[in-house]
């Protein structure tokens, strides 16, 4: 799955380019792509966001204001912005005022003005939509931003409607300085009349920006909902619209949008058509072989990795090879159950030979990390070399597991007593059973069993790793834990996940405190809001409240000048640090991906860091 966690906005028109392959064709065609990836048709991840919907919002979403240049650097987007003028204010905030082209168009001919891109960021933050269950982080880095998502204010004084094609973005003090630069101010448009009741349009009267008209919860909520999953001509500004999403397949049909004026460099895309489908892993080459499928996007795994570099010793078929975007890890609820405890979290990771889980899993493809981060980040080597002496990598050892739950407060059997053998216990106050349904009251005491309820997904390989290697073992056992493993369906999965009450109530409440995620990256490292320990932290999975994390996670950007690199290795030493001690995640791996295509594809242009709309933004099919 995708990034589950770090919180990165969709930029579908970032082209930095690690791989060239043949240049394109003017042919055009349909492109048939195969991904092991799910697809739930919540292509909107601003609640749920899994990798295979991110990838079709990265074809259907466009128009951002920010983009990555060939060589990665972050600068405006001229189809978009024609000028742009920056002020710094005397209280340390910085103003920015962009000027937008006069020739944007939505996927369905609507013109698209500064109102558009005003809208996004004031639907995205505010408290409507953390009432129908969705993250309203969009403007965190404007003046403003809290007070309009608490609802303290009722504009957003941060944003400023100036005229029909201007808007100006105030940066807050502490984001003004940055090391990714504009990144901050990079903006998408949203298709008011899509997504708000007729009547609602985006006001200034001299303070900020605010929706005018009926925006409250009850005028608002169903129509939220229905373009959350509109997956019939969904109205975007991407280089592709959606033209169906096929549920029992999985398959979304995208078809270019004949107003995408081009991506930051005039690029538009050459094919009409794209199919882009889940595919099981267990026909997935015979798909490939038979001409049901053209490409088959993000294998990992030795075997499938090896099964696709023999396709291409064919000669029919390409292969690019690139480092995944982030890395698989476990995730813990810090906040419920006995994972809420820093030391059950450190012994569940001196139970697991993170070593041999990726030697069996990968042998030569992938690396094992001992914090966030792998060798696609530009800091890999830096980041790689200070693990080793400054990091604990918890290698395997149930006398450390032992002596963690022990540290913990596990020292009792079922019956209250020192514990002799079985699943340990805990004394706990009641306010602390609570938090974990499987305490028991006995003899006067609450106490809490050392019993993880771990949630996995249909298909999910690493379970399968897991269960050989922890989470089912005599070994495991003898130390006093025990996990209860609950395999769901993907959506339901990911509901629990992310807690998504707008699934359904039973969704908000605790059940798991372990589950089996992907960490990704992102192209802007960015993971503030996974640690923020305020309520509104929607992105905080795992629920841990810790001020030094917060702040490490917070200054890992802010307040560092772009291209001050050494000050930047610091900052991701010290988060790496504080993370390797508390393990909200603990991070497993960082896999190498293999993309197989047919060579009838030319321009397939797949790469790290690279969604799947910069791969075949140049691609045609050829006889």
């Amino acid at each position: 799955m995708r990034k589950l966690f770090a919180w990165v906005l969709s930029v579908s028109t970032v082209c930095g380019t690690l791989f060239s392959l043949v240049s394109c064709s003017p042919d055009g065609g349909v492109l048939k792509i195969g991904t092991t990836a799910h697809l739930t048709g919540d292509f909107t991840p601003w609640w749920t966001d899994s990798m295979g919907d991110r990838e079709v919002a990265s074809l259907i979403e466009g128009y951002s204001t920010v983009v990555a240049d060939k060589d990665g650097n972050f600068v405006m987007n001229p189809q978009i912005v024609t000028d742009l003028a920056e002020t710094a204010n005397e209280d340390g905030t910085r103003t920015y005022t962009l000027t937008f082209a006069d020739d944007l168009r939505f996927s369905d001919g609507t013109p698209m003005t500064a109102e558009h891109f005003a809208a996004w960021v004031l639907l995205f933050s505010a408290p409507v939509i953390l009432a129908v269950g969705g993250s309203g982080t969009a403007g965190i880095h404007f003046d403003g931003w809290q007070a309009y998502l608490s609802g303290e204010a009722d504009t957003f004084t941060g944003v400023r409607l100036l005229s029909e094609n201007r808007l100006s973005l105030t940066v807050t003090a502490e984001d003004s300085v940055n090391y990714y630069g504009l990144y901050n101010i990079l903006l998408e448009p949203l298709a008011v009349h899509e997504w708000l009741p007729e009547g609602i349009t985006v006001a200034d009267d001299g303070t900020g920006v605010y929706f005018s008209g009926d925006f409250t919860v009850e005028a608002c909520a169903e129509m939220i909902e229905s373009a959350r999953w509109d997956t019939t001509d969904r109205v975007t500004a991407g280089p592709f619209r959606l033209a169906e999403f096929d549920t029992e397949r999985r398959e979304a049909i995208l078809e270019r949008n004949e107003y995408f004026k081009g991506t930051y460099d005039g690029t538009k895309p050459t094919l009409d058509r794209i199919v882009y489908r889940e595919v099981n892993t267990a026909s997935m080459f015979a798909e490939l072989q038979n001409g049901d499928l053209d490409v088959l996007h993000g294998i990992t795994g030795v075997s499938a990795i090896n099964d696709a570099f023999s396709m291409e010793n064919t000669g029919d078929y390409k292969t690019i090879r690139y480092d995944s975007d982030g890395c698989d890890a476990l995730l813990f609820r810090c906040d419920y159950g006995p994972t809420q405890y820093a030391d059950v979290r450190r012994g569940i990771a001196y139970l697991l030979d993170r070593e041999e889980l990726t030697e069996s899993r990968f042998n030569d493809y992938a690396e094992t990390v001992d914090a966030p981060y792998g060798p696609v980040l530009k800091i890999y080597d830096f980041i790689d070399d200070y693990a080793d002496v400054k990091l604990d990598s918890y290698e395997k050892s149930a006398e450390l597991a032992v002596g963690s739950f022990i540290r913990a407060g596990f020292v009792l059997g079922e019956d209250g007593q020192p514990y002799v053998s079985g699943i340990r216990y805990k004394e706990v106050t009641a306010e602390e059973a609570k938090s974990a349904p499987r305490s028991i009251y006995t003899d006067g005491k609450y106490l809490m069993p050392l019993i993880i309820d771990y949630c996995t997904y249909d298909g999910s390989m690493l379970s399968l790793f897991l269960r050989a290697m922890i989470t089912d073992t005599p070994e495991t056992e003898k130390t006093g834990i025990s996990f209860a493993r609950t395999e769901l369906p993907y959506e339901e999965y990911l509901a629990y996940v992310y807690r998504d009450g707008s699934q359904g109530e039973t969704y908000l409440t605790p059940k798991y405190c372990m589950f089996d995620v992907f960490y990704s990256f992102g192209t802007v490292y960015d993971v503030r809001m996974l640690y923020a320990g305020y309520p509104i932290a929607w992105e905080n999975l795992s629920g841990i409240r810790d001020s030094s994390l917060e702040e490490a996670a917070f200054s890992l950007a802010a307040g560092i000048p772009s291209g001050n690199d050494n000050r930047y290795r610091e900052k991701f030493a010290q988060f790496c640090t504080v993370h390797n001690q508390l393990l909200p995640e603990l991070p497993l791996y960082a896999a190498v991906t293999v993309d197989v295509f047919s060579t009838k594809v030319n321009g397939y242009d797949a790469g790290a860091m690279k969604n799947i709309a910069q791969s075949v933004l140049k691609c045609s099919v050829g006889k």
